[in-house]
This record gives C-alpha cells, sequence and structure tokens, in this order.
C-alpha cells in the first residue's frame, strides 16, 4: 500500500475523530448549562425574601406603613425598611445578573422584574427608589425602568397593591368610606 494514501486515510480519521469530540463536547456544554439554570431556579426558589416580616408582625406592619406612607414614617421605622427593601433590591439584582449569564429563564426574570417594579411602584417604593437611584447598578435601573415604562408588557402592573391587596392602608381606605 501506498504511503500517501494511509497518509490520507489517517487525515480523514483523525478529522472524524476531531469532529466527534467536538460534538461530544457540545453535548456536554449544553447538558451543564441546563444544569446551572435548573441550579439558579431552584436559588431563586430557596430565597427567603418575606422570612423577617413573617416572623415578625410589627415589622410587617411597619413595611406596609412604609409602602404607603414612607415620607411619615420616624427615622427607625424608615431605617428598617431601607434594610429590608435593600434586601429585595439585591436579590432583584442577582436575578438580573443570571439572567445576564443565561442562568434564569425569560418567565421567572419577567416575574421577578415585575414584582419588583410594583414594590417601587407603591407610594413609599417610589419614594425610596428616588432616594437611593444613585447607587443601583445603571444597566439594572435601565431594564427596570424601560419594563416598567412598556405600555405592551403583558406583566406590567401599576403596583404592588394591584397583586398584594393586603398590602394597601387599611386605616386610607378606611378614611376614604
Amino acid at each position: 500500500m501506498n504511503w500517501d494514501a494511509i497518509g490520507a486515510v489517517a487525515e480523514v480519521l483523525g478529522a472524524a475523530a476531531v469532529l466527534v469530540t467536538l460534538i461530544y463536547f457540545s453535548l456536554q456544554i449544553r447538558q451543564s448549562n441546563s444544569l446551572a439554570e435548573a441550579q439558579s431556579q431552584r436559588e431563586l426558589l430557596t430565597l427567603d425574601t418575606f422570612a423577617p416580616l413573617v416572623a415578625d408582625p410589627t415589622l410587617a406592619a411597619e413595611f406596609r406603613d412604609c409602602l404607603n406612607r414612607y415620607e411619615e414614617q420616624d427615622p427607625e421605622v424608615k431605617t428598617r425598611f431601607w434594610f429590608l427593601i435593600m434586601n429585595l433590591h439585591l436579590q432583584m439584582e442577582s436575578v438580573f445578573r443570571m439572567k445576564q449569564k443565561g442562568l434564569i429563564a425569560e418567565l421567572s426574570y419577567k416575574g421577578w422584574l415585575t414584582w419588583y417594579i410594583g414594590l417601587i411602584s407603591t407610594p413609599g417604593g417610589a419614594a425610596w427608589w428616588i432616594e437611593n437611584l444613585g447607587i443601583f447598578a445603571p444597566d439594572l435601573v435601565e431594564a427596570l425602568e424601560t419594563l416598567r415604562n412598556d405600555p405592551d408588557n403583558p406583566y406590567r402592573y401599576s403596583s404592588a397593591f394591584d397583586v398584594m391587596p393586603f398590602l394597601k392602608d387599611v386605616k386610607e381606605e378606611q378614611a376614604l368610606t
């Protein structure tokens, strides 16, 4: 047999082996990405976002009061509210970064964005948002404002009170009737 023919066959076999290896690695990367997305989704489910509010009825009442009438609250109440809502903001930013890396499903991402926008669209949430806007990541602020102002967003609502009416100030509603 001719050495040139043997060399050509070896090159073809080598190219085929490289192709098979690339296909295998591609499948492994896809599987790894799917696993990373599943882990991120699971991480979102384990966030104990509202644990402090559930554990402490006084804190829950203060949170509700701040969402409705932030400016009227004393500095101690505002401080607790600031830390609670900042924690929610940092969780929102974590979700935003997961989305950027392709680690979270679009529907989960939109759900978190919409929920958070509803929170910062309450009277107190809006006051807190404006006071602290300068410390937030500009790309996250832009994404939130874009979705907040998109009239075609099917997940949009005016404030968290639309989906969580129990957060609306009961005293204020009773005064109106």
